[in-house]
């Protein structure tokens, strides 16, 4: 599995995944102690430096798709 580097400019977190989304909403969910406000996360293959091959998430849309991943999380255990 490949390793991403992740950050925000304030926090920053190494962490294995599939691919750059699933990296950025791991670390943001599970390592990050907070979520910038209309700001963004770099996620690369390479370091934390600045690359041009860099992937760049709004926060506003990881945090949409951590509250989904939540839910349906509840939802599971509801059941279950």
């Amino acid at each position: 599995m490949p390793k991403f580097y992740v950050t925000d400019k304030v926090e920053e977190a190494v962490i294995d995944a599939p691919n750059a989304l699933k990296a950025c909403i791991r670390s943001v969910r599970f390592c990050f102690h907070g979520i910038p406000v209309d700001g963004f996360y770099k996620v690369s293959e390479i370091g934390f430096e600045d690359h041009d091959e860099d992937t760049i998430f709004k926060a506003s849309e990881i945090v949409e798709m951590i509250i989904e991943i939540m839910d349906n999380e509840k939802r599971d255990e509801d059941r279950g």
